[in-house]
């Protein structure tokens, strides 16, 4: 059975290192030496369950990103005025909240949680996708910030004067510092180990603080939008409806996102250097 799980494991992603090493383990394992198998493939073997639990959550906020990214999407669609990059200032500005959420939520979530998503896939292949993700999400968040200036100009309507719109901006000039140190320092091979391993803890922790900031800043853009715009809120109408089930959606793959990324069951256990 085990060797069983173990072929299934490594058909997934179909490493031959891979599979050689834990075979190994698994012979030692019938052999009833246990104590024989390397303290990182005890690790591994132990894990396997909790990969199960973390492929149920994972899978759940994948569909939670999505859902609050199509719930704003028509919200924007269908009441916002529609997208028109070219028309009247409701129509230029629906973009804002599209690309936001899609920009600052659902592809930051999705970039920190690529190495876990992939726990025995090359790490530096994965740090690879984690930068296109990261820069994809930069592409979005800097049309939805050329969106908000140029509705704004078209109304007539003051910049930056609302508590959203200054820890937006402070979120993005410190997300991207995060990306382009993080090119600097796990890029360049001028960099020694002993400071990527440094500044690896810092880059962790600032990814994560920004990510729930992240959260809270569209979570108060949705509010203030809805506030302008939802004359009939407080009647449980359709568009209040889309509204509080957008901010949910986001709510809860934010938490499960964090979740996922801070708890040790399912820290990434590498076999290989990279």
């Amino acid at each position: 059975l085990f060797s069983t799980s173990l072929t299934f494991c490594t058909d997934c992603f179909g490493n031959d290192h891979l599979q050689e090493r834990l075979f190994s383990s698994s012979s030692r394992l019938s052999s009833n030496t246990i104590p024989m198998a390397t303290t990182k493939e005890r690790s591994l073997i132990a894990s396997q369950g909790g990969r199960y639990c973390f492929s149920i959550i994972c899978t759940i906020s994948h569909l939670l990103g999505i859902s609050a990214a199509a719930l704003i999407g028509i919200w924007m669609g269908v009441y916002g005025g529609g997208f028109d990059w070219n028309g009247n200032w409701k129509s230029q500005f629906t973009f804002h909240p599209l690309f936001m959420a899609l920009g600052l939520q659902f592809l930051f979530g999705e970039a920190i949680l690529i190495f876990r998503m992939f726990p025995f896939a090359n790490k530096k292949l994965l740090k690879i996708g984690h930068s296109i993700l990261h820069a994809s999400a930069m592409v979005l968040f800097a049309f939805a910030l050329i969106a908000a200036f140029r509705s704004h100009s078209t109304a007539a309507i003051p910049d930056l004067y609302t508590f959203h719109s200054w820890i937006g901006i402070a979120l993005v000039a410190c997300y991207v510092l995060q990306f382009l140190f993080g090119l600097v320092i796990f890029f360049l091979p001028v960099i020694g180990e002993s400071i990527r391993k440094t500044y690896l803890s810092i880059h962790k922790v600032a990814g994560i603080v920004m990510f729930i900031v992240s959260s809270a800043t569209c979570l108060t853009g949705i509010t203030e939008k809805a506030a302008w715009s939802v004359a009939d809120w407080k009647l449980f109408s359709s568009e209040g409806l889309l509204v509080n089930f957008s901010a949910l959606s986001l709510i809860l793959y934010s938490i499960s996102v964090t979740y996922l990324v801070i708890c040790n069951r399912f820290k990434r256990i590498s076999l290989f250097n990279g």
